[in-house]
């Protein structure tokens, strides 16, 4: 009875024929993940970026027992402090006072302001207590995302 394998030299992969069929693999992977991505990868980004300022400023609020909002525009957005869209601070981090988006990324417009309880308002002077949700939209060529603000809480998912 003959042993198995007898007729093979030497079974198996040698390690240099493992290691390039590893680095293959991987230059595939990194191709494929960029020619998918279409820009995705800014809207989601600014998105969640976004998500954490507006929750800073209710934190901020809380803490510091006034007002805090962000009021965003077209080309970007900022955070104010009291009751005036005007009283901009920095968010941590920036150099700036006001957050430019990136090119290409569009939002529609609003202004999410908390008080010493961290209820959102929809205005600076909050007068207006936030009634529905404030959907706030982000958009480039190939994805569009939203950032929900919830009445009463002022919850952002």
């Amino acid at each position: 009875m003959r042993p198995p394998f007898k007729h093979l030299a030497h079974p198996g992969f040698t390690f240099v024929e493992l290691i390039a069929s590893l680095v293959v693999m991987g230059i595939l992977a990194v191709s494929v993940t960029l020619t998918n991505m279409d820009g995705q990868a800014d809207v989601d980004g600014q998105a969640e970026t976004l998500k954490a300022r507006i929750r800073y400023a209710q934190a901020k609020a809380m803490g510091r027992n006034i007002p805090y909002g962000v009021v965003v525009v077209a080309g970007g957005y900022h955070l104010f402090a009291g009751s005036s869209v005007a009283n901009k601070e920095r968010f941590p981090g920036e150099e700036n006072l006001d957050v430019p988006l990136p090119s290409g990324i569009t939002t529609t417009p609003g202004t999410i302001s908390f008080d010493d309880r961290g209820r959102p308002f929809s205005n600076a002077a909050q007068t207006a207590a936030l009634a529905a949700n404030l959907v706030i939209t982000l958009t480039d060529s190939s994805a569009t995302r939203t950032i929900t603000v919830t009445p009463g809480t002022g919850y952002v998912p």
